[in-house]
């Protein structure tokens, strides 16, 4: 779980506004697929589901959350911080949804 959210916050960091404004359909949808699933092949996550994966959080997270909420949870991540837990609580449901879409 913890190597699916810290592939989120990467997807959530380097894409909050382009993933808000096309809402994951095409034009920067599949570079955001081809970084997940990038992230959690060199992680070692051992999960063999990662286009359908890495394609439910990239929805769950441009169809729950705002951009400022990805770039708080992002940046709080990086800077060693607690996300705002109104995100955290979305961040969660979205990952915990998928992984257990992706089994």
């Amino acid at each position: 779980m913890r190597r699916v959210l810290l592939v989120l916050v990467a997807v959530l960091w380097t894409f909050p506004s382009a993933a808000q404004t096309t809402n994951g359909t095409s034009g920067f949808g599949d570079p955001m697929l081809s970084l997940c699933t990038g992230l959690l092949t060199e992680s070692g996550s051992g999960i063999t589901a990662k286009d359908k994966l890495c394609s439910c959080l990239i929805n769950g997270v441009t169809s729950k959350l705002t951009a400022d909420e990805m770039t708080a949870y992002a940046q709080a991540n990086l800077n060693s911080q607690t996300p705002p837990s109104g995100v955290t609580d979305k961040v969660m449901g979205i990952a915990t949804s998928c992984l257990n879409q992706a089994r």
